[in-house]
């Protein structure tokens, strides 16, 4: 009996799919709704187009991509909603389209076959924009505890009632250099800390009302 060329395994409590090795042939794998983490591996699968990941526990999309990219070299359609490393608003309330838009750059920037990403046609100008800045697109996170202990270093040894920090320029950000403003009696409150972007340099300490 030959092997299937389509192959569904959703609501599985999947968490690893060693067992595909014996599906080379495969040309669509969907396995929605398990429990894949970043330690995915995938076999060799040369004929796979499409294949859909939705609602599993993927966080590293960069690690990701390039596994699929070394493994499923024909891979046209790639779905990744209801993880962490797929930035959609619908699962994401803190994203928006255009952290959205982003991922989409990186994505296709790794994944250059790609014809639809997961709900959306990929189109012409989306494939030339990741081309030109796709490299750049991926959102890397800071640790909130490791800006907090930086600036608190910062801060004992000026000890300034007001403070700036430049952050170098980036083209996910802006073209344009940014300051963060903090203020210093806020930020010993801890829980209230203000961080305003700003693309102007703050006033002088003496014009800056306390």
């Amino acid at each position: 009996m030959n092997a299937p060329h389509r192959l569904s395994l959703g609501l599985r409590c999947i968490w690893s799919l060693a067992g595909l090795k014996m599906f080379t042939e495969l040309e669509e794998l969907i396995v929605d709704n398990n429990l894949l983490e970043n330690d995915l591996q995938l076999p060799r699968l040369p004929y796979l187009h499409t294949l859909m990941l939705n609602k599993n526990q993927l966080t590293d999309i960069e690690a990701l991509l390039e596994h699929l990219a070394d493994v499923t070299p024909s891979l046209e359609y790639l779905s990744l909603l209801g993880n962490e490393a797929c930035p959609n608003q619908l699962v994401s309330p803190d994203k928006d389209e255009d952290d959205y838009q982003r991922y989409r750059y990186f994505v296709l920037y790794k994944l250059p076959k790609l014809k639809f990403l997961d709900t959306r046609k990929v189109t012409r100008k989306e494939v030339m924009e990741s081309q030109a800045r796709g490299a750049f697109m991926k959102v890397v996170k800071p640790k909130s505890e490791a800006i907090l202990f930086h600036l608190h270093f910062l801060l004992c040894r000026q000890q300034p009632s007001f403070f700036a920090v430049q952050v170098f320029q980036h083209p996910i950000i802006s073209p344009r250099l940014f300051i963060l403003q903090l203020n210093f009696s806020s930020y010993c409150m801890f829980c209230t800390v203000p961080f305003v972007f700003s693309d102007t340099k703050p006033q002088s300490q003496a014009n800056v009302s306390t």
